[in-house]
């Protein structure tokens, strides 16, 4: 997979995630066309598993690159990582964009 279509996908992750109803790992691309097309692109790269018009799950590879689509709007919006000791616990730390 290039770059490109890792940055691609890590998008569309996010869009997936972000905007479609899940439960316990599966997504509902809710008949909606874009949905499902974002669903299908994700399956066609190994991300997703579609088992049905109405219904998708994250493969491991999949999942995989959700948490580092989270982890990349969460840099985005200038949160540190939150796997340290100090997120756990509650305290999250803001960070300037300059600096």
């Amino acid at each position: 997979m290039t770059e490109n279509e890792k940055t691609l996908l890590v998008a569309l992750a996010n869009m997936v995630d972000q905007y479609l109803d899940s439960y316990r790992g599966s997504v509902d691309p809710q008949a909606v066309s874009a949905a499902e097309h974002a669903v299908r692109a994700l399956a066609d790269f190994g991300m997703m598993k579609v088992l049905s018009s109405r219904e998708a799950q994250w493969t491991d590879a999949g999942s995989k690159l959700l948490v580092e689509a989270r982890s990349t709007i969460l840099k985005d919006i200038g949160l540190e990582d939150i796997s340290s000791q100090t997120k756990r616990a509650g305290v999250i730390t803001l960070k300037p964009r300059d600096g």
